[in-house]
């Protein structure tokens, strides 16, 4: 293997970037269509009839003094919102056509978890992730065109993207269990996969300022055109595991080997209205929500790193395939009014969910790698034995 061609900089260190810029632009083109929509679709009819020209029951609405909202900088969020409302798009559709569009992405995530880490497994997260990723930059270049045909299209194409990203959680992990020691693990998921959370975080504002710049198709199409250049330095730099890549250092690769080895078989209910404590509050919830890098998601690969992209991928079909998709189909139906009362039973639901899950893997996680995580090779057959043959896996 020779010396390090990277000079100080490690072949895992490469890796974690690698995943990390990667994660971001899964997340990129997994959440862009949350903040489009309301540019793509015209007027945001539902959305401007229901917050500014309704003053019906306006005591379960937030305060907005309809009298001087023109007056309003078109800066703070009241004032985007006026903005909005008067800004025509090129569709109609109804809040349901877009809860089924916003969850369409889902439908396709749902069905690949489990096959997306099992592929890993086999094939190498080089292929598997990487691909998925170029994939869904090629289709979320096409989502324009497929808007402009029918919501139908549209709603066939998040589908694809969904399939495409499904597989990267699991196969993540299928890399994590062969590339980094137990002692590093926590460390490294927390900083590499930590990249979706960044993703959320400037996803919306780069929208926000093409959309101003150029148009909405412009964002699909810097996003996918920035996922292309992040596969180039993919396919260059990152191998399925150490013994694979050309570049580590002999130093770095004994490391690895003598780590992994012993572990692996080898082959708003907040101010009334208030939008900055809102904000705020929802910026704290997201920065505690990293946690679970380090925390969950790290379980897969302790309990069975064999097995660590099928675990995640039987979780993930659950936690984030089906959620994902009948998400947007319960905030459609609770928030349908747009009352405070509404948006307060979503959160309060939600945050019920959070906890009672997290009460639930507190008690009953494990931190120990489990027997099955090792596949039965052979043994001897002993004289009580009624096989002629060893067991194999």
């Amino acid at each position: 293997m020779g010396n390090n061609s990277w000079g100080n900089v490690s072949c895992l260190s490469i890796l974690t970037l690698m995943v990390f810029w990667g994660q971001i632009q899964n997340y990129m083109m997994r959440s862009n269509l949350n903040f489009l929509i309301v540019t793509m679709v015209n007027e945001s009819s539902v959305m401007s009839q229901q917050t500014l020209s309704n003053t019906t029951d306006i005591s379960e609405r937030c305060h907005i003094d309809l009298d001087n909202v023109g007056s309003l900088n078109k800066t703070s969020p009241i004032g985007i919102v006026e903005d909005l409302a008067t800004t025509s798009g090129s569709f109609h559709w109804d809040a349901w056509q877009r809860a089924f569009i916003l969850g369409a992405n889902s439908y396709g995530y749902l069905c690949t978890q489990i096959i997306g880490g099992r592929l890993t497994e086999i094939y190498g997260v080089k292929r598997i992730y990487g691909f998925g990723l170029l994939g869904s930059g090629i289709l979320t270049a096409l989502s324009p065109w497929a808007a402009y045909q029918h919501p139908n299209f549209l709603v066939a194409l998040r589908i694809g993207i969904g399939l495409l990203t499904g597989v990267t959680f699991p196969s993540l992990h299928a890399m994590t269990a062969r590339w980094v020691p137990v002692e590093r693990r926590s460390r490294f998921i927390s900083r590499s996969y930590f990249g979706s959370t960044f993703g959320l975080i400037i996803t919306f504002p780069m929208c926000a300022y093409i959309v101003s710049w150029w148009n909405w198709e412009g964002a699909f199409y810097a996003i996918s055109f920035i996922t292309g250049i992040w596969f180039v330095f993919w396919w260059i730099l990152v191998f399925d595991s150490p013994q694979d890549h050309p570049r580590i250092s002999s130093d770095e690769l004994e490391y690895l080997n003598t780590l992994i080895g012993r572990e692996i078989d080898h082959k708003l209910y907040f101010a009334q209205c208030d939008w900055l404590g809102v904000l705020v509050l929802l910026c704290i919830g997201m920065f505690f929500n990293g946690a679970i890098s380090s925390g969950h998601f790290s379980s897969h690969v302790d309990l069975a790193p064999n097995f660590a992209g099928t675990l995640l991928g039987i979780s993930n079909t659950f936690s984030g395939g089906l959620m994902g998709f009948m998400t947007p189909l319960a905030v459609a139906a609770l928030t349908e009014d747009m009352t405070m009362s509404s948006w307060t039973t979503l959160f309060s639901v939600t945050a019920v969910i959070y906890v009672l899950g997290k009460l639930l893997y507190v008690v009953l996680i494990s931190g120990e790698t489990q027997s099955w995580n090792h596949p039965i090779k052979s043994r001897r057959p002993s004289e009580d034995d009624t096989v002629s043959a060893p067991l194999k896996l």
